[in-house]
């Protein structure tokens, strides 16, 4: 693996090291604007399943420039994702919600309010401890509200592309 550099949403780089994870966007700033009580929202006390919780800002404030963090469902292209036999992206529905899936040993996703098709959610995961919270055992970061697969009884999921399967699931 190739070092990267990761861009968080205020425009700032993290360098990520070969084997640190991290591939698909990054922990995103500590803060964004707001202040203080910003910056506490988006420490790494909260780790649930070695996933940090976070709020939608502290990877995306608002302005933001960012791929990660395209504020609109319109403006994102998911097929873009796509060009590896590595990872599979996958389109979830239900729930009032609209969720696009990178898998693979690394990856995330990017929820979107189905009525209005505003960004409500964006996840990032790796196989390992990775980001701004790694010393907390941090696998992954949740910010804003995803669509919870479990939590959601017409959810409806299908593979835009990859080879990865997930329980025989289509294609779109």
């Amino acid at each position: 693996m190739v070092t990267s550099l990761l861009i968080g949403c205020d425009g700032t780089g993290v360098g990520i090291p070969p084997g640190s994870g991290g591939s698909f966007g990054g922990p995103g700033p500590a803060g964004g604007s707001g202040g203080a009580a910003a910056a506490a929202a988006c420490d790494c006390s909260v780790v649930e399943s070695a996933t940090v919780k976070q709020p939608l800002t502290c990877v995306c404030p608002l302005g933001s420039m960012n791929e990660m963090c395209t504020t609109n469902l319109a403006a994102l292209d998911p097929l873009t994702w796509c060009g590896s036999s590595l990872v599979s992206v996958f389109r979830e529905t239900g729930c009032g919600k609209i969720s696009f899936v990178l898998s693979g040993l690394s990856g995330g996703s990017r929820t979107f309010d189905a009525q209005s098709g505003e960004l409500i959610g964006v996840t990032e995961f790796s196989d390992i401890p990775w980001g701004t919270c790694m010393a907390s055992g941090a696998y992954g970061y949740s910010y804003g509200d995803g669509l919870d697969a479990e939590g959601c009884p017409t959810l409806k999921v299908c593979k835009l592309c990859g080879d990865i399967d997930r329980n025989g699931v289509g294609t779109c």
